[in-house]
């Protein structure tokens, strides 16, 4: 729902701007990447499972993320035929608050398939790299408090609108929501994106580190150091 600023009331460009929708814009583009990620990923399914006839933890964690970014897009999907994508103006208090609900339903599974895939790298990299007893624990450290944290933000923002406004509906009228969801929720979620742009940036160059010490062509090293790393991208 754009909060861009309205043009002037009774003109051609009010109406305009009324009928503006960037929802099917929306969705093409979560569609694509998810329906992306399903086609890398089946392939993946398909090498260990028919051809290698074993999968790996890592395996089952991608369908874990793959499933629940496919519900977050129906779930988007329903947003999307509530409202959001229009002007706040172009929606009636009702449609905003029935919008609004439906990208809250949506906003929790898009977590879990934004953080489950740190998990299957630190899988993979853990069988691939055998790292020490120490490291071993803080990897899977690292991708624990990612989820917590990531779960957390989804937490905090319904313990802000259920504990500071009620009913529901009030929180997320028109007038109210900016009181309801204050800049509390923003905060914490730059705090998590931050941490969660490190344990990426670690697990992609951590690879990187063992490999330049294997005695093994330079070569090899780089193509590995990049096929491993690309969860720095």
């Amino acid at each position: 729902m754009s909060s861009t600023e309205a043009p002037a009331t009774n003109s051609t460009e009010w109406n305009e701007y009324l009928a503006e929708n960037t929802g099917g814009t929306e969705l093409i583009v979560i569609w694509t990447f998810t329906g992306t990620a399903l086609v890398f990923a089946s392939a993946r399914w398909y090498v260990r499972a028919w051809m290698q006839r074993k999968l790996w933890s890592d395996d089952y964690l991608i369908a874990i993320s793959v499933a629940t970014g496919i519900i977050a897009c129906a779930l988007t999907n329903v947003s999307v035929s509530k409202g959001v994508g229009r002007h706040v103006e172009a929606l009636s208090n009702e449609q905003l608050i029935s919008a609004t609900l439906w990208v809250y339903a949506a906003y929790c599974p898009s977590v879990l398939s934004f953080g489950m895939p740190k998990l299957a790298v630190i899988a993979l990299l853990v069988r691939l790299l055998v790292p020490g007893r120490v490291h071993f624990w803080v990897l899977w450290l690292m991708g624990g408090l990612v989820q917590l944290a990531l779960l957390g933000v989804v937490g905090s923002a319904l313990g802000l609108l259920f504990s500071r406004c009620h009913p529901v509906d009030y929180a997320l009228g028109r007038d109210n929501m900016a009181f309801c969801l204050d800049t509390i929720q923003c905060g914490l979620t730059f705090l998590d994106v931050a941490f969660s742009g490190f344990v990426d940036f670690y697990l992609a160059a951590y690879p990187s580190i063992v490999l330049y010490k294997l005695q093994m062509a330079r070569r090899k090293k780089v193509i590995v150091s990049i096929a491993l790393g690309l969860g720095a991208v």
